[in-house]
């Protein structure tokens, strides 16, 4: 498949140009007022594009507002000292995935607001919405002429001579998919000053206090119902982020109580919202769940409504973090926080949480002592991309340190 430039401003007709004059051109200085403005313009085109059917796009020019990227560049200035300087990487190669629809744009603008050349591979099996994005993104470029020249995406399939050349040019790559996607292009050579950014396949879960949670105003049951629909159901459920079991912390008469609660007011939720997926998914998830019933000490299935699935199981021994999506959870009882100790693993990546105050969840923290799960966050914010991401912090990530003596 041959190339395409979406968001390059005036580039050379020839791709192999394009990338070479990319590469050759100077970077800028970490938050520039160039960048920090088109982070700014990018938000306001976003929010006026009126994708009100997809919150994840609101989301996602919420968090690139002026004010947003105003505290970040505080917080980017936190990190340099007397005697280092921080500057740009030089040219970060992007591979996004293709079932979360707007991450490459979270990864990206972070390089941007770094100062970095950026070269953004944007999949031919992409959906419309990411075209869509791409066009408003090269819209607002074309009005940052200093962006523009180091800044491009390209559409392409599957080419690994393309995948090479542009690897070989780069700085950093950042790759985002599954273990095999990192596997194979971690294969695929860069210069030894190069360095990898991966981030591979996840696997996220919730732990909710049955006797707080009982004990919780109806309002804030519905509120917490409407949080985790969010969590759990934006992307069918794919994202690394998105919790697929919930445990439930409690006896065992609270958690069967509050959980009855709780996956009912999910169901009207879900209703709510007219989530719906196709007949295939279906099939998906209620085969997936027969090969769960079979490998899994599980207790009963339960249905509510037409999108949400519950496997109940009777404990963790047997968890397998393969997952169907598309709204099936796993939910069982423990009787403290400190009960998930035993199953967590290097793989793991966000708990999120209901009920417990800060203390109890640093001192979990402090007990996995990096055996695992690097975000814990309360049930709603599940999706909320920050700058610390699978346990590396990208503004540290994509700037190298000067050290001035």
């Amino acid at each position: 498949m041959t190339p395409t430039l979406l968001t390059t401003v005036g580039c050379e007709q020839d791709f192999h140009a394009s990338v070479a004059k990319l590469v050759a051109a100077p970077t800028e200085y970490p938050f520039s007022n160039a960048a920090v403005e088109f982070c700014a313009e990018l938000s306001q085109a976003l929010f006026r594009a009126g994708m009100k059917d997809r919150p994840e796009v609101h989301a996602l020019a919420y968090w690139c507002r002026s004010s947003e990227v105003t505290r970040l560049k505080s917080s980017f200035a936190e990190l340099a000292t007397d005697q280092t300087i921080l500057a740009p990487r030089g040219t970060v190669f992007h591979i996004p995935p293709v079932n979360v629809e707007t991450l490459f744009l979270y990864g990206w603008l972070y390089s941007i607001l770094c100062g970095n050349r950026n070269v953004v591979r944007i999949s031919s099996r992409s959906s419309s919405l990411t075209t869509e994005l791409c066009a408003i993104v090269g819209e607002v470029l074309s009005r940052h002429a200093e962006l523009a020249r180091i800044n491009m995406a390209i559409r392409y399939g599957h080419d690994d001579q393309l995948t090479a050349e542009l690897s070989a040019s780069c700085d950093v790559r950042i790759v985002w998919g599954g273990d095999e996607t990192v596997r194979a292009l971690r294969r695929v050579p860069m210069v030894p000053t190069a360095r990898d950014i991966c981030f591979p396949d996840r696997y996220s879960y919730s732990i909710i206090a049955a006797a707080v949670y009982i004990a919780s105003s109806e309002e804030q049951k519905r509120v917490l119902a409407r949080a985790f629909y969010n969590d759990c159901y934006w992307f069918d459920q794919m994202a690394c982020s998105s919790p697929r079991l919930i445990a439930w912390c409690g006896s065992d008469d609270e958690s069967q109580a509050a959980s009855k609660i709780f996956y009912n007011l999910l169901a009207s939720e879900v209703a709510a919202h007219q989530y719906s997926t196709e007949a295939a998914m279906h099939s998906n998830r209620l085969l997936y769940s027969s090969g769960l019933i079979v490998d899994q000490a599980v207790d009963g299935y339960e249905t509510y409504g037409t999108e949400l699935a519950v496997l109940r199981l009777n404990n963790l021994s047997t968890l397998v973090r393969e997952h169907c999506g598309g709204g099936l959870l796993l939910s069982v009882n423990v009787p403290e926080l400190s009960s998930l100790k035993e199953i967590v693993q290097r793989r793991d990546q966000t708990l999120t949480y209901y009920g417990f105050d800060h203390q109890q969840i640093q001192e979990f923290a402090h007990v996995l002592n990096g055996c695992g799960i690097d975000r814990i966050v309360p049930i709603g914010q599940a999706l909320t991309f920050n700058r610390y991401w699978d346990g590396y912090d990208l503004l540290q990530e994509l700037t190298r340190r000067i050290w001035v003596q």
